[in-house]
């Protein structure tokens, strides 16, 4: 007999692929969206940085649901505890201000689900002499080529006049 997660190939047990298969799709899922979570937050628009034991698990609870229709009960168990498994090792580990152990997503992947206008408004705000300069740097060289311009026009109609009076 072989342990939950292994199927029996003549005397051999060997991994079950679709529990392997679903375990990855699902922890692949919820760090998704812990870091999308955390991604917003570092953009201001409310999103949540910390997560508990129980918010974890109700994510995968919830991913769960929606994709274990081939799966048995036991293989559910064993899929859960592989993403939990997954989750504790990606996912890094804080305290909180009343010492209860959370999780988060690691700063250099939250920074990479930013969404791009998010990227350009935090670049802008802190780039913002660049930026400031750069706008009154090309104000002032279309005046100057706007006003070179309108020189050789004007000098253009001074000499079809010119020509015309002759």
């Amino acid at each position: 007999r072989c342990v939950e997660g292994f199927k029996k190939r003549g005397r051999v047990c060997v991994e079950d692929g679709l529990l392997t298969h679903t375990a990855n799709k699902i922890s692949e899922l919820l760090q998704h969206r812990i870091c999308d979570e955390h991604a917003h937050a570092l953009c201001g628009q409310g999103g949540k940085i910390l997560f508990q034991q129980h918010d974890i698990s109700s994510m995968a609870d919830e991913l769960l649901s929606k994709d274990a229709a081939r799966l048995s009960d036991d293989g559910i168990k064993v899929v859960k505890e592989r993403v939990l498994q997954s989750a504790h090792g990606f996912l890094e580990t804080t305290s909180t201000y009343d010492k209860v152990q959370a999780f988060k997503c690691p700063e250099l992947a939250a920074e990479l689900h930013r969404p791009l206008s998010c990227q350009a408004r935090q670049w802008v705000s802190s780039n913002i002499v660049f930026v400031m300069t750069f706008c009154v740097l090309s104000a002032g060289l279309l005046k100057i080529l706007w006003s070179i311009y309108q020189r050789r026009a004007l000098s253009k109609r001074a000499e079809q006049i010119y020509e015309q009076g002759m």
